[in-house]
């Protein structure tokens, strides 16, 4: 059998509960109905040091503008060259697992990944002894002299950052190419 008084508590918890549950209810409209919350502005690349018009990377591998389109033999190509160390072998990740991915800077100094420059390796080979692997891009001709960019490799896909490149700005004409290396370590 149960007491009077703990009884009268259950029924106390139970009223404490409604009040609250009221009064949330009463609440919560308001800030529900909220004004958004205003976001910076997107921030602007910097031009590179060479005086020439900013630009932006393209959200993807596609052409940037429709004079792209028409002559896609004007352009360069932007390269990552990954030397892999000694004891790759023993460490256990293969290197069809890594990935990498070009990031550009903004004006404040914070890197963004180019939605379209990732992918894994496009091969792997043997250079003077050494195993080497290589991921090509290539861009438009609206794109060259755009900067400061890198080079990301990561772990797999949602993996965590293994090395990065220094920075570097794309060529500057037509048919040039821009070079990155990285002793890779797992």
């Amino acid at each position: 059998m149960t007491s009077k008084s703990s009884l009268s508590g259950v029924w106390l918890i139970v009223i404490a509960g409604l009040v609250c549950a009221a009064l949330a209810a009463a609440i919560l409209p308001q800030f529900v109905g909220a004004a958004p919350v205003e976001l910076p502005p997107r921030p602007v690349p910097q031009p590179p040091p060479n005086g020439e018009k900013p630009s932006e990377p393209p959200p993807s591998g596609q052409p940037s503008s429709p004079q792209d389109k028409s002559n896609p033999a004007k352009g360069a190509q932007v390269t990552l060259e990954v030397q892999f160390d000694e004891d790759w072998p023993e460490k256990g990740i293969q290197w069809q697992e890594l990935w990498t991915v070009v990031q550009w800077q903004d004006q404040w100094g914070t890197w963004h990944d180019v939605d379209g420059w990732q992918g894994t390796l496009d091969k792997v080979y043997l250079k003077d002894g050494k195993v080497m692997g290589v991921k090509m891009w290539w861009l438009y001709e609206s794109l060259l002299g755009a900067g400061p960019f890198r080079w990301a490799v990561f772990a797999g896909r949602t993996g965590k950052v293994m090395a990065k490149t220094d920075p570097f700005y794309l060529p500057k004409t037509t048919g040039q190419g821009v070079t990155a290396e990285l002793l890779l370590s797992p």
